[in-house]
C-alpha cells in the first residue's frame, strides 16, 4: 500500500495550529505519510469572506504545515467538497442563491456559477498546498432526485475532475453515489479518478471487487473514531471490528491507499463531538498496527504495548480505561486517572479522555435522575409522592447544577491548551443549555409535586401517613 493517510475533519476539534504541527512527528512514526484536510469553514478563503470560522486557521499557518508535513514525510492532501456537505457554505444568506431548491446541503450542479464557485475554492487551496499530487473532491451522499438529476451530478463531477487533472492532481472522490450506477455508465469518469471505498461499520469487499476485476485503482477508508456520542467521549476502542475487517480487505485486494477517518461531526449543522487530534489516538495507532502486521490478533496486547511504548506507562490500565470511556464513565474514572498519574509522555492525552468523561459522568448521574423521575411523574402530578423522596430529588436538582458549574471553568482550563475558546464555548453550550434547561423543568415538577402533597394531606379523607418512604 502507497498511501497511509489520516483524516484531519477540521468542522469538529480541530486543535490550535501549534499543536497540531507538534503532532506531525507522532504520526509520521507510527508511519503515516498522508493528511487528508477537510477544511470546510476553516480555511480563510479571500473570495468569500462570510465564511469563516473563529477556529479557522490562517493561510500562513497551513502553508506552516504543509511545509512541516513535508518534511516529515507526509503529504497533504487537500478535500474541497464538490457535491453534498456544503452547509458550511450554503448556511449564509450571501450564497444562498447556490442551494439546490433550497437546501443548504447541497448546491445545484447545472450552473456554470456552481462550477465557478468551487473553481474559485479550489485555486486558493492549489496556491497554498502547491506541491501535493493529490486532491480529494468528495462527492459523497449527494441526495439526486432521478436520473436527470444523476446526469447533472455526473456532469459535474466530471468537470471537476477534468480542471484538477489539468492542474497536474490526481483526483480522489468517494464511492458511494457510484455503487448504484451499473460500472459501464461510470467507468469513463471512474477511469480518470481514484475512488475511495469507504465503509464504516460491516465491510463488504464486493464494493471494491469491481474495481479489482476491471483494474481500476482504487483507495478504502475505515473509520478511525466514531462521532456518535454528543455528550462527552465516544467510544475510544469502538471502531476496531471496523479496522480488523478492513486489514482483511487490504491483504486480499492491495488497494493503493487507505484512510483512517475521524469525523468531527456528522456534518457542519450538527453538534460538535470530542473526536480528532489527539484524543483519537488509540484508533490512529490501532489502524497503523493493522499495516504492518494485518488483522490484530491480540487486542489486550495492543493496549499493554501502547500504554508501555507510546504513554510512558507500563502496567497502566489503558484497555480497562477504554473498555469503559462512554458506556460506563464512573468506571472508567479511576483507570483514567491511573493512567494520567502513570504517563511520561503525551499527558495531554489522557488528560483530555479525563476531563471529557467527567462531561459523560455528569450526563449519566442526569440519566438516573430524570429517568427515575420520568416514572414517577404521574404520582408527582396526583400529588401521591412523599416528601422524602421529592427532597431527595431536589437535592440531585442542586448537585447537578453545581457540577455543571464545576466543570465548566475545568472545561476552560484543559482546553484551552489545545483548542480555540470559541470550539470549547461550542461544546459547553451544545452539551449543558438542554441539560440545565431539563434541569430547572424538574425543579419546577418537584416543587409543585410538594404543594400537591401537602394540599392532599390536608384533605379529611386523606390522614397523614407515618409510614416511612424508600429514597430511590
Amino acid at each position: 500500500m502507497n498511501v497511509k493517510a489520516l483524516h484531519f475533519d477540521m468542522k469538529g476539534w480541530n486543535p490550535l495550529p501549534d499543536y497540531t504541527l507538534g503532532f506531525l512527528p507522532v504520526l509520521a512514526g507510527f508511519g503515516y505519510n498522508a493528511l487528508l484536510v477537510e477544511f470546510e469553514d476553516r480555511f480563510p478563503y479571500d473570495a468569500f469572506p462570510a465564511m469563516r470560522h473563529p477556529a479557522g486557521w490562517s493561510k500562513e499557518d497551513f502553508r506552516s504545515l504543509n511545509r512541516r508535513a513535508n518534511e516529515r514525510g507526509i503529504t497533504i492532501i487537500p478535500l474541497l467538497q464538490c457535491a453534498g456537505h456544503l452547509d458550511y457554505f450554503l448556511k449564509y444568506p450571501e450564497y444562498r442563491a447556490f442551494r439546490d431548491e433550497g437546501s443548504t446541503y447541497q448546491w445545484k450542479f447545472d450552473t456554470a456559477e456552481t462550477f465557478g464557485v468551487w473553481k474559485t475554492m479550489a485555486d486558493e487551496l492549489l496556491d497554498v498546498f502547491p506541491d501535493g499530487g493529490y486532491f480529494h473532491i468528495g462527492a459523497d451522499e449527494a441526495a439526486l432526485r432521478d436520473r436527470a438529476h444523476f446526469a447533472d451530478y455526473y456532469r459535474h463531477v466530471t468537470r471537476c475532475v477534468e480542471y484538477l487533472r489539468s492542474r497536474g492532481r490526481k483526483v480522489l472522490l468517494w464511492d458511494d453515489v457510484f455503487r448504484h450506477h451499473p460500472l459501464e455508465e461510470t467507468e469513463t469518469l471512474l477511469r480518470t479518478v481514484i475512488p475511495v471505498v469507504w465503509q464504516y461499520r460491516d465491510v463488504n469487499e464486493e464494493l471494491a471487487a469491481p474495481f479489482v476485476r476491471s483494474r481500476i485503482e482504487f483507495w478504502g477508508a475505515s473509520a478511525v473514531q466514531n462521532c456518535y456520542n454528543f455528550r462527552g467521549l465516544p467510544k475510544i476502542s469502538g471502531q476496531f471490528d471496523n479496522i480488523d475487517q478492513w486489514a482483511e480487505v487490504n491483504e486480499k485486494y492491495h488497494p493503493g491507499g487507505h484512510i483512517g477517518t475521524i469525523w468531527g461531526k456528522v456534518q457542519c449543522s450538527y453538534p460538535v463531538s470530542p473526536t480528532g487530534l489527539p484524543h483519537s489516538m488509540v484508533g490512529i495507532a490501532y489502524l497503523a498496527k493493522t499495516w504492518k502486521e494485518g488483522k490484530i490478533q491480540d487486542r489486550s496486547l495492543f493496549f499493554r504495548e501502547l500504554a508501555a511504548d507510546f504513554f510512558g506507562a507500563p502496567g497502566a490500565p489503558l484497555e480497562k480505561a477504554a473498555a469503559n470511556l462512554c458506556y460506563e464513565p464512573d468506571k472508567a474514572a479511576p483507570f483514567l486517572t491511573e493512567l494520567r498519574s502513570k504517563a511520561t509522555r503525551h499527558g495531554e492525552i489522557p488528560e483530555l479522555w479525563e476531563i471529557f468523561n467527567e462531561v459523560d459522568r455528569i450526563f449519566a448521574y442526569a440519566d438516573t435522575c430524570f429517568g427515575t423521575n420520568a416514572g414517577l411523574l404521574p404520582g408527582y402530578r396526583a400529588g401521591t409522592i412523599p416528601p422524602k423522596i421529592t427532597d431527595n430529588f431536589l437535592d440531585g436538582v442542586r448537585i447537578l447544577r453545581e457540577r455543571v458549574a464545576g466543570i465548566a471553568p475545568r472545561l476552560d482550563s484543559v482546553l484551552s491548551k489545545y483548542f480555540h475558546p470559541s470550539l470549547i464555548q461550542e461544546f459547553k453550550d451544545q452539551r449543558f443549555t438542554a441539560l440545565l434547561e431539563e434541569n430547572d423543568r424538574w425543579e419546577t415538577i418537584l416543587r409543585r409535586a410538594e404543594t400537591l402533597w401537602k394540599e392532599r394531606e390536608q384533605l379529611p379523607e386523606n390522614p397523614p401517613k407515618t409510614e416511612k418512604a424508600q429514597c430511590l
